[in-house]
């Protein structure tokens, strides 16, 4: 991943070969198309999830960030009743915006296990994710999404004993990109809904905006 596996994309100019490409769509926005790689990391983790779910599933999703929020919406769009699980601090900008996108969310204390399939973390918090392993039903999936900050405390007991399987998922390849692209091409303005853009020379403001979760997802603009 460009910036992150290697470096170079904060720099004025940089390479890449040409196999690293992913032909775009030129009419589509390029504040949208900065979502590919998020939405990329999103949809492979949703993939992953549908392999060991029903249709129709009922799923939770834990953590209203980027990845998490795209993740619900592409389980709501795929036929799942799906619920995001975010923080209070999360009502102040995050969690409206998930509702005005048609999907059902709740904080920590509100939820019940009834029926419950899947789960896919995304938040990075340990207490979500023993939240996931306590509430999935038997049978059930976790996907893990997210990165900790330090390492959670999983009760190994209760995945044994109802058979829960516990999955990681992470990054992306082109073939995610590609149905990505796909996906925001679909419903390019759902997803630009997501994007607030900051100058370049904010850098630093878009970044604590993130942060503080006042945004889904800044992109800086040249």
């Amino acid at each position: 991943m460009l910036g992150l596996s290697f470096d170079g994309a904060a720099a004025d100019l940089f390479s890449i070969p040409e196999y690293r490409a992913v032909p775009v769509n030129n009419e589509l926005p390029a504040a949208v198309l900065a979502l590919t790689e998020p939405l990329s990391v999103a949809l492979r983790a949703v993939i992953r999830l549908e392999q060991s779910i029903p249709a129709q599933a009922r799923v939770i999703v834990s953590g209203p960030g980027p990845i998490g929020l795209m993740a619900a919406l592409l389980l709501n769009q795929r036929g799942h009743r799906v619920t995001l699980l975010g923080a209070a601090r999360d009502e102040e900008h995050r969690l409206p915006l998930a509702r005005l996108l048609g999907l059902e969310t709740i904080q920590a204390e509100d939820v019940t296990p009834a029926g419950l399939h899947g789960w896919l973390e995304a938040s990075g918090a340990a207490q979500a994710l023993s939240s996931a392993v306590a509430n999935i039903g038997p049978g059930g999936t976790i996907v893990v999404a997210g990165l900790f900050p330090s390492i959670p405390a999983v009760d190994v007991n209760v995945l044994a004993r109802n058979e829960i399987q516990l999955i990681g998922s992470y990054g992306s390849v082109a073939l995610d990109y590609r149905n990505a692209l796909a996906a925001l091409e679909a419903a390019p303005d759902m997803w630009a809904s997501l994007v607030t853009t900051f100058p370049l020379t904010e850098g630093t403001r878009a970044l604590q905006a993130a942060a503080d979760a006042e945004a889904v997802k800044v992109v800086l603009l040249p």
